[in-house]
């Protein structure tokens, strides 16, 4: 198993080899989208705008209009990580471990506070960001990262996101099985589309939720270019919130966004959705690449605590 003890600032990746006797590792632990035809405003009744000051979901430039080879994945094993052994990764005191197949090393990075262009909405504070190198799927639309923010910089920097951090407590502690939607930062400029395989789980510090979804600005056909894993979590002390944006992909969705879209797709949109949705909800955790069950244990081992 890998290990990376990580320290100071910026982007730093020091690949552990083998460990000396008697030495322990202290356990500190989604823009402009292309030509579509119809808009969402019709196809969902809500604007985006509306479903941001909503929802808060994230800003992020749309697929283009011509669409990325598809997702090549090579299916890893079942495995499990047990939250009680040495952790993989040590930066800043956060601490996890992970599947060899889920990447080929992970380089943790230090992003400074930003001021969006779209608007304060979408600010961010300066924040840890873990990038996956050698990550089984190629060519998403999502590049694989975790990221932690500090709540209360977070906050401060855009309040809005404090409506999304409350949604998010209060959707933990009720935990319905199907939601209409689900807490999520950071903003992205575009809509939540769906919520497939909704799981409420702990991590060695907090508790969280995980679910796939899509989102756009205007009506697509889910697909593995686009789909991910996400997993939203808080600390128990409310200071660090938790963000995984992982791509996964199933063998029974296409893998992009057909373009152009059938001119009667934009009636059928919703039904479209919900029908993923239930079919994705009735799929095995190994059905998946990665595997629901290897992302979850990854998501499980975080520890989360000030340097």
């Amino acid at each position: 198993m890998k290990a990376q003890n990580i320290n100071g600032r910026g982007l730093r990746l020091i690949v552990v080899g083998l460990l000396l006797l008697g030495i322990s590792l202290a356990c500190t632990s989604t823009g402009g989208e292309g030509e579509e035809e119809g808009n969402i405003d019709d196809v969902i009744g809500t604007s985006v705008a509306e479903t941001m000051a909503a929802q808060s979901p994230g800003v992020t430039p749309s697929p283009s209009d011509t669409p990325n080879a598809p997702p090549t994945a090579a299916i890893p094993p079942t495995a499990t990580i047990s939250p009680t052994s040495e952790p993989d990764i040590m930066y800043q005191g956060i601490s996890f471990s992970y599947d060899d197949s889920l990447a080929s090393s992970i380089a943790p990075e230090i992003i400074p506070a930003e001021e969006a262009e779209i608007g304060p909405f979408a600010n961010l504070p300066e924040y840890i960001q873990f990038n996956f190198l050698g990550y089984p799927l190629a060519e998403t639309f999502h590049d694989p990262h975790i990221m932690v923010f500090p709540v209360d910089a977070y906050i401060a920097t855009n309040p809005h996101v404090g409506d999304t951090i409350n949604a998010l407590r209060e959707l933990l502690a009720s935990q319905p099985s199907n939601p209409e939607s689900v807490p999520f930062l950071p903003v992205w400029n575009a809509a939540q589309f769906m919520q497939a395989q909704v799981e409420y789980f702990d991590f060695q510090n907090g508790s969280g939720v995980r679910f796939l979804s899509l989102y756009g600005q205007a009506a697509r056909v889910v697909n593995n270019e686009e789909l991910f894993y996400t997993y939203q979590g808080l600390t128990n002390d409310g200071q660090y919130y938790i963000s995984a944006i992982l791509p996964i992909s199933h063998p029974s969705l296409p893998a992009t966004c057909p373009h152009p879209l059938d001119p009667n797709f934009h009636e059928e949109f919703e039904a479209h959705v919900l029908e993923v949705e239930n079919q994705l909800n009735g799929e095995g955790d190994d059905s998946f690449s990665p595997t629901l069950s290897l992302l979850d244990a990854m998501m499980q081992s975080f520890t989360v605590n000030s340097p």
